[in-house]
Order: C-alpha cells, then structure tokens, then sequence
C-alpha cells in the first residue's frame, strides 16, 4: 500500500511530466512532420465549391477536391521544410489510396507553376472565417496568424508547477468548532497547513535531485536542454522551500508557549533535525544566485553538495518519528543520485576504458589570454560531434576532482575527406604564419595540428581552475610546445544543431562563444557536397569581443584557411569582428596590422568606420572580413540577413553570448515574423546556444 508522502510525490511528478513531456508533443507527431499535419488541420473544417470539395467526409475533401489539395501543398511550400512535406504526403497519399482508392498528385505538378509572386496574391484563410464559413471557390493559404497562436511553454509549465502546489496546500481542509482533537478553528487550521506543506516540500525532492542531475533521463524525452530543466530544479527547490518555512513557522507558533517549553522542544531529534534542513534550505537559495555561480562556483559548488547531503540526512532524522513512513523519498533521492554518478562513469569509460591515460596537449598564448586544449579521441566509441560540451578534470591539478564543462570548438581528423583537407590545410603543410591584428610572430604552435584525431578547445581563464590551467600550460618545459596534461573526460552532453538544412547562418557572438560557429563549420562545408550549393549557401559570423589579441588568434589558427577555401568554391564566409576596447584599440590594431604586412596604416583602409586586415600571405585585405570598434547591432544584423535571403532560402539565426546580445537577436527575429517582414514563417529559425549552470 502506498502512503501518502508518495502518493504526493508521485502526483507532483506526474503533473510535472504532464507539463513537461506534452509540451513537446507537437514534435513527435505521428507523421514526424508537425507542420504538415498543422496544415492539414487548419484546411480540414473548410469547405471549396467544387464537386469534391462540398463533400461531408473530411478524407473525401482531402483526396479529391482540387482546391483542397492545391490548398494543402500551398500551405505546405510556404510554411513547412522538404522533409517534413515528403513525409506528410506519403502519408496522406497512403491513406488516400487505403480509403478512397486514388493516389494524390504529385506535388510538383500542383504548385510547381507558382511563382511567389503568384503566392503572394492567393487568398489567406483568416482564424474569424475558419469555421462555419460559406464553400471558398477559390484556393486559400492559412494566414499567418495561425502559425501564432503560440505560448511560453517553459514559463507556463513552471506556473502550472507553482499553482498545483498552491492548490494542494491550500484546499480541501475542513476546520469547524468543536473539534474534540483540536477545539480552536485556529489551531486546526494551523496544524493542517503545517502538516501538508511539509509533506509536499518533502515530495518535491525528488524532482530537485532529478531536474539538477546532468544525465536527467527526462532531456531525451522532451528535447528540453540541462539548461532548461536547471531552470526547473532551481523553481522547485524555491517551492519546497517556502512550503518547508511555512511548515516550520507553523509547527512553531503551534508548540510556542513560553520560551522554557520552546527550548525543551530543540532537545528532540526529530524537532532539531527539521529545523536544520529549512534553515539550511533556506541559505542554499542566496547561496546559488547567479553572482555565486558565475564568480565562486567551487564555492558555490562544495556548499551546494555539503548542504544537500546533511538535508537529506537531516530529514531522515526528522522522519524518523514516523517509523520507516517516509523513508522512501530519501531512498528515491539516493537512487537518482547514484544512477546518474554510473552514467558519469559509462560516459566517462565509453571515451577511454583507461580513463586515467587520457593525455591532452595545452598551450597558452598570454597576448590572446587563451588555452587551447587538444584532446585525442581514437580510443573513444564515438567520434565527437560539433555543439556538444564535455566536462573535463584535470588530473595534474591540485583539485582534481572538480570537472567544468567546455564546447568542443573543432574536430580534427586527419585526411577524412578530400574537403576536410582542402579547408582545414596543417600549420605544418602551409609553413606560415602572418598576425591579423597584431604584430606577435611567435610560434603558437597550437596542439589541434597533429597527425591523430584530436576534438579541440578554445578555453578563456577566469578565475580559479581555468586560470590554474592556464599557469601549467604556460610553464610547459619546452614552451612553445605544448605542455603535457592527463585528464579525465566525461561526455558528451548537449546535442548538433541541423544548421545543414538552411541556406543561410547568422551567427551572432560575444567573447568565446566563437567556439560556436567555430565547431560547426567542418560540417557545414562538408555538407554542401555540390558546387551550386557550396556557392549558395552563406555564413555569416557577427563577432564581438574585446581584446584583438584573442580575435588575431582565433583568426590566425582557427578560421585562416576557411577564407582561404572560398577562392576553391566553397561556401562564401563572412567576419564583421566588433572590437569592443574602443577605437584607440581598434586603431591600434590597424597599425600593428599594417606594419606586419610591411606597409603603413593608410595601406590597410579605413571604409565606413571598418578595417579589414590581411590574411595569410594575400597581400589586400579578404572579401568579406572586416574589423569595427563598438558594439554590433544584433537587430540590423538580422533584417540584413533577411534582405539578403533568396527565394525558398531558409536562415538560421544563432546567438551565443551575453544575455543582452542573445535577447536582441531573439526579439529581432520575433519581430520579422511577427510583422510578416520573413519570406514566410518557416524562412527564419532562432537558435541560442548557451551554457547555464
């Protein structure tokens, strides 16, 4: 028989789950092509006035009316990408075939003459004529405003968690005067609050040890990313918080009498046990703002375990007056948090069964205040993949068992492919090195140049262990050469974006959030297999960042021979580099730059405000690179982008890097969409890739 801390524990979860898996239903539609079946839905009340079309059955309308169909495939080579339409009508056409013994037409010999300009003058359906509306003798094309009826999942699942737990602790008592075990409606009321809002707080933890968990079973089921379900477990742990304050502020004024009585209660265990785990509860919440994670997260990250672990032992204590009632929500807790320290260990085995033997070469440029990070993965099970992070302890540091997480900002294999070797020549077969932005002509010597396959990162030290790494990199015995590190590599996490599928990528970045754009690119050319597609496809990289020490590096050692592979056909890039020291900064740069290449700074060009820099040993500044002092403009980077789409082209607007950045860029792209200025509601999709802890 379950008892009733776990039928609430596994109400709330349930409820949760409700909210969290549903919300993401519409991507797993049966046809795996949401947008199509969205068309399908809107057109399936409508009624045309052709012979078909007038017909009662809804599959009647859908596999014979002419305008119907005409209607369905307008709607599809507006809104929806090739794959989902190839999916959604092989579907209907079997479905067709099954019930009305006829096959549909084929796509192309329906809309195949429309021209946009012809689209653009048919007829929107409009949500106020959608139902009970008179027979269209005409085609239609569902309006824009269908495709709008959209809501904050994340926000409303989170709101719909706070009002169910509101709900559960506030209805169903019933007080009266009388009450032969409590006489005063006060007291029952008092004690039944008390009592309730600590059984919930007590259920909801569960969900906290879930939700904080890197290998939270719930990511692969609802697509939702570690940073989302953060969010989550952060909420939670706020809700059974101050249900555990009112729980314990109740249990007070219940017991206060005098302040002799009040302290013979703290010389019980299970009185004393509880008090501890909500005062403790209690400073967790100051303890993990964003100021302690950002700043002092070994700090924040000792007092998070050490305080999770006595709470836990603390409400065993405080349970204990009820026999073993209650003890299996501890155990629940345990479990998760032994299930996902296995996963760890699978993740961290799959790499290197030897996992202590994992060695990586690091070096570090002080001007550019940079490490780089060469890993080798050929005794891995899987080969990395682009936009995946993975958490790395360094084995030689006097904290070894601290782990941080970094992206993966290339994949390095040596001779894969005919493309990879055209675009990603080795330092070794160019012989050369010619600074961008500064003057330094050292040697970098950069660990991803080897001849085994190696994933690579671009780490910034801050404080603390990126720092210490930094110190050991720079005091490699054989500096330049890269120094010599074991460590221990746990992943992969986070998943590859399908940036393959559009024509266009607007990739808007701050600081080392270039390791974004930087990890896809491989692939991105790689996948443009033909030469009218390599030319038609455009990336466009917006970068700010704020020393040019660190931007000449990047360009130097990570993008130098992607400008190069423009010239052999590849996909045109582009590189507007925001430097945000200021314009003496910039100024500077141009200098340096300009001297290194043997000249003067009225050499390089000064165009609207921009400075373009040579690049390798090309003797004028490349096609599409300039350098600007200020900050970009996300908003007008993106209705550039825009304006620059072609017909059927599809953009990918990515944003990584600091909040506001990423929220302009988001708003722009709602803006366009919601002002009709896109193309169509399916050219534009907003991506923002990000790390939240």
């Amino acid at each position: 028989m379950l008892h009733r801390p776990l039928i609430y524990a596994l109400l709330l979860a349930s409820g949760f789950l409700t909210c969290t898996v549903g919300a993401d239903d519409s991507a797993r539609t049966p046809l795996g092509a949401p947008c199509f079946e969205a068309c399908q839905w809107t057109l399936r009340p409508i009624r045309f006035t052709d012979a078909d079309g007038m017909s009662p059955l809804p599959k009647v309308r859908s596999c014979k009316s002419p305008l119907g169909l005409t209607s369905l495939y307008l709607c599809i080579r507006v809104y929806c990408t090739d794959d989902e339409r190839n999916a959604g009508l092989d579907y209907l056409n079997a479905i067709c075939q099954k019930s009305q013994q006829t096959a549909i037409p084929p796509f192309d010999d329906v809309v195949g003459n429309y021209t946009y300009e012809d689209i653009s003058r048919v007829r929107r359906l409009q949500q106020d004529e959608w139902e009970d509306a008179a027979p269209f003798p005409e085609v239609v094309i569902a309006s824009d405003e269908f495709f709008g009826l959209s809501y904050n999942t994340l926000s409303l699942t989170i709101l719909a968690f706070v009002v169910m737990n509101i709900v559960f602790c506030t209805q169903g008592y019933r007080v009266f005067p009388g009450n032969l075990y409590f006489p005063e409606v006060f007291t029952q009321g008092w004690r039944y609050v008390s009592d309730r809002t600590g059984i919930i707080s007590f259920a909801n933890f569960p969900l906290i040890w879930l939700f904080g968990m890197r290998n939270n079973l719930l990511m692969w089921l609802t697509g939702w990313d570690f940073g989302t379900y953060n969010n989550f477990h952060r909420w939670v742990a706020r809700v059974a918080t101050v249900q555990a304050i009112v729980h314990s502020v109740g249990y007070t004024v219940l017991v206060f009498d005098s302040w002799e009585g009040f302290i013979a209660y703290w010389q019980e265990m299970w009185w004393t046990t509880g008090e501890i785990a909500t005062i403790l509860m209690s400073l967790l919440l100051p303890f993990s703002l964003y100021w302690m994670r950002r700043n002092v997260y070994e700090a924040f990250l000792i007092i998070h375990i050490v305080f999770s672990v006595i709470i836990l032992a603390t409400m065993w204590g405080h349970v204990s007056v009820f026999g073993a009632r209650y003890y299996q929500i501890v155990w629940v807790c345990v479990f998760i948090w032994l299930l996902d320290r296995a996963l760890r260990v699978l993740r961290t085995l799959a790499f290197n069964i030897k996992f202590w033997n994992s060695k990586a070469k690091a070096t570090y440029d002080e001007n550019a205040n940079i490490v780089r990070l060469s890993i080798p993965y050929s005794t891995s099970f899987y080969r990395p993949q682009p936009g995946t992070f993975y958490y790395l302890h360094l084995l030689d540091d006097v904290r070894f068992w601290e782990s941080h997480p970094f992206t993966v900002s290339s994949i390095h294999t040596p001779h894969s492919s005919d493309t990879e070797m055209d675009v990603r020549r080795s330092y070794d077969e160019t012989g050369e090195e010619t600074s961008l932005l500064s003057g330094s002509g050292k040697d970098s010597s950069s660990p991803s140049r080897t001849a085994e396959p190696t994933m690579n990162f671009l780490i910034r030290p801050y404080d603390s262990s990126t720092r210490r790494l930094a110190q050991r990199a720079a005091a490699a015995p054989e500096w330049p050469r890269p120094a010599s590190l074991r460590v221990i590599v746990e992943g992969p996490y986070g998943h590859t974006q399908p940036f393959h599928r559009f024509d266009s990528l607007l990739f808007v970045v701050g600081g080392s959030g270039i390791v974004v754009p930087l990890s896809y690119l491989d692939t991105l050319l790689a996948t443009t297999t033909t030469a009218t597609r390599r030319q038609r496809r455009r990336i466009h990289i917006v970068w700010a960042v704020r020393e040019t020490a660190f931007a000449s590096s990047v360009l130097r050692e990570d993008l130098r021979e992607y400008f190069r592979a423009r010239d052999n056909g590849f996909a045109p890039l582009s590189l507007d580099v925001y430097v945000t020291g200021g314009a003496a900064v910039a100024a500077a740069a141009a200098a340096a730059a300009a001297a290194a290449a043997g000249g003067d700074a009225d050499e390089v060009g000064v165009v609207e405000d921009s400075l373009s820099f040579q690049l390798a040993s090309e003797e004028l500044p490349p096609k599409g690179f300039h350098v600007r002092h200020g900050r970009p403009d996300a908003r007008d980077e993106v209705e550039d982008a825009v304006r620059e789409l072609g017909d059927g082209d599809r953009l990918a607007v990515v944003a990584c890097g600091p909040a506001r950045m990423a929220d302009d860029a988001r708003k722009a792209v709602v803006d366009l969409l919601g002002r009709g200025r896109a193309p169509s509601p399916s050219s534009i999709e907003y991506f923002e890739e990000s790390f939240n802890w």
